[in-house]
């Protein structure tokens, strides 16, 4: 299992199965795939980058690497993404409104807590501020059809983040 992705004609990233190492990896290509740069190694399921900066990987154990800065040199880190999901959002697909439901722990241990929901080219299309409930409604409104990103943010960092599809 193996994914090419060009973000430009220039750049680009692979990950996949490196077989006389018995490991995975992430290069990175700035040449148009003439040379490659190893960015981290792993057993990776899937990786998408919103865009030349900003992109993110899940591993076989279920770990999330975001690089911030299109992994120059070797910027992917693991994200404090927890495992546990502190966030829902049902339905996903969502069609006209979903449910966002964060775990109420949440809101007693960080007293900012934002909503942050990401086109597929990273830009903000939609921010909900000052949460103070478990469950905030979430609607449509003239979103397209496509997978979106989000981020629950608490304290200056990101608690969750994950994918919504909009049908």
């Amino acid at each position: 299992r193996s994914q090419l992705l060009f973000l430009t004609e220039e750049i680009g990233f692979y990950a996949g199965w490196e077989v006389m190492f018995d490991d995975g990896k992430i290069s990175r290509t700035d040449n148009g795939g003439n040379t490659w740069t190893k960015q981290i190694t792993g057993d990776f399921f899937d990786i998408d980058m919103l865009n030349i900066d900003t992109g993110y990987a899940v591993t076989d154990y279920s770990r999330i690497y975001k690089t911030i800065n299109g992994g120059i040199p070797v910027g992917i880190t693991e994200s404090n993404i927890s495992q546990s999901k502190n966030v829902t959002i049902f339905p996903n697909p969502l069609t006209d409104r979903s449910e966002l439901k964060i775990n109420p722990d949440l809101l007693v241990d960080h007293c900012q807590l934002s909503f942050i929901l990401y086109d597929p080219k990273g830009r903000k299309v939609k921010q909900i501020n000052n949460i103070k409930t478990s469950k905030i409604e979430i609607t449509r409104g003239n979103l397209s059809p496509g997978i979106y990103f989000y981020s629950l943010i608490g304290g200056n960092r990101i608690i969750e983040s994950d994918k919504l599809l909009i049908k």
